[in-house]
This record gives structure tokens, C-alpha cells and sequence, in this order.
């Protein structure tokens, strides 16, 4: 396993490389950042953040390199190591989830690697709900990776920050939510049709019509330590990410440019 410095140069490299293919998926990218970013620079964090697109791992990991913030190791389920990004995703220190996070052996994996990722000093990015958001609906945040942080950092006798975030984006093309409601009924009825074909064929969709707007906004950042509970920690982080819901969305859906 790398190393924190090693991640961290890579992702500079990684960055620094594909600001073009960044661009080929989002044309314009805005960044709230509130005010206090400064208390978690050269911290541990834990982001957590709703999960809007697959898309959603480059642009948020690429905005919190240029802000000169702690690089995370992204919980991502193995559907997003697709052929084209695999390499990018295992070189940039993310943690390799199975399909099924809720069956006991898998819980005990997922709380093992936290725990290894928390004691070398590595941040986390987690995406907290059960699948990707569509339209106006915001699914609450699972606790399980929040928690599991929080045990580590107590057992480890670290803190952590956490740091809420959102992510939305304007709709870039008159097809884009058909086609996407199509492809998640092709994966719920067909189970035998690879989650990496359908992630591609949302890919593929994603560099024909490129969207026109990302936004990312930073909530306010609390201790990790402070909360008693995994539960009360994941419901301030979602009543967070909310809030910038509610203070953002207006303004992304009628994004001039899209």
C-alpha cells in the first residue's frame, strides 16, 4: 500500500494531466468554498458528500487538490474501477469497497481497511448514501463508513474532521435523464449485465454531451471526535449538506449556461 506523500504526488500528477479530460465531461466548474476551509487544512478529514454521478469522484477530488486541501482515499465501490479510470482510482489511494456492503463479512472488511487508512494518517472521502441521486431527491446518509471512522479515530486516539459537501449539476442535454432512468432499469432488470458496461455506456453518454455546469460547495467543518455516535455524527453531516441544497439548487438549475 502507498504511502500518503506517495498518494499525494501522484495525485498532483493526476491533476495536473487531465485537467483536458476533466473539461471533456464539464465545461465550467464552481467552487463554493464558505468560510472555513483553514480548519481542516493539514488535518485528517473525513469528507462526506451526496452522490450526484460517477463523474462525481473526479471532479470533487480535482477541486480539493486545487484548494490545496488533504488529498482523500475514496470509498468507492468496485463498479467505479472501470478500465479506463482503474488504474487512476488504485494509484490515487482509493479503497476498493465489494458490491454488497451490508452482509456482515463485507461490514468487517470495510471497518479493517478504515481503520488502516485512518491510522497512516490518510484522509477519506465518502459518498454516505446507497446509490446516486436523481432529480430533487436526496437520500438519507448510511452511517456505516462515518462510524466506522469515528471508532478508529477513538481507538487510535486521532481526530478527525469532518467535512460536509454537495455536489449538483445543471443538465447538460434534453436526453440525459431519460437515457439515465433507462440505464438503471437495465441494471435492475437484467442482473446478469455488468455493472462496468452500463458505467461505461454512462460514460461514453457523458463525453458526447458534456455538462454544462459542476457545482461543489463546502459545508462547515466539525470534529469528528465531538459527536457521541456514528448516527448523530452521519445526521449533521446530511442536515448540512442540505442546507447547501436548499441554498444552491435554485441557482444550478438555472444556471444561465446550460
Amino acid at each position: 500500500m502507498k504511502s500518503k506523500e506517495e498518494i499525494q504526488e501522484y495525485a498532483n500528477q493526476v491533476c495536473e494531466n487531465n485537467e483536458y479530460l476533466l473539461r471533456r465531461f464539464v465545461r465550467h466548474s464552481v467552487i463554493n468554498t464558505g468560510e472555513d476551509l483553514d480548519r481542516i487544512r493539514n488535518k485528517q478529514v473525513l469528507y462526506v458528500s451526496n452522490h450526484r454521478s460517477h463523474f462525481d469522484y473526479l471532479q470533487q477530488c480535482y477541486n480539493i487538490n486545487r484548494l490545496n486541501l488533504p488529498w482523500p482515499s475514496t470509498l468507492a465501490r468496485a463498479n467505479v474501477f472501470i478500465p479506463c479510470l482503474a488504474d487512476i482510482w488504485i494509484n490515487a489511494g482509493a479503497i476498493k469497497l465489494p458490491f454488497n456492503t451490508k452482509g456482515k463479512r463485507e461490514l468487517r472488511y470495510i471497518k479493517k481497511v478504515i481503520r488502516r487508512a485512518v491510522k497512516d494518517g490518510k484522509s477519506i472521502l465518502d459518498y454516505a448514501q446507497s446509490g446516486r441521486d436523481y432529480g430533487n431527491i436526496y437520500k438519507e446518509f448510511d452511517r456505516g463508513a462515518i462510524d466506522f471512522t469515528l471508532r478508529a479515530a477513538r481507538e487510535l486516539n486521532l481526530e478527525i474532521m469532518l467535512m460536509p459537501m454537495y455536489i449538483n449539476y445543471s443538465n447538460s442535454h434534453s436526453l440525459e435523464q431519460p437515457f439515465f432512468q433507462t440505464l438503471n432499469r437495465v441494471k435492475g432488470k437484467l442482473r446478469n449485465v455488468p455493472y462496468v458496461a452500463t458505467d461505461l455506456a454512462a460514460f461514453a453518454f457523458s463525453l458526447v454531451y458534456p455538462k454544462q455546469l459542476a457545482f461543489h460547495a463546502f459545508g462547515e467543518p466539525f470534529l469528528l471526535n465531538d459527536c457521541k455516535t456514528g448516527k448523530e455524527a452521519t445526521q449533521k453531516a446530511y442536515e448540512s449538506m442540505m442546507q447547501l441544497h436548499k441554498k444552491f439548487s435554485d441557482a444550478v438549475s438555472n444556471w444561465p449556461g446550460r
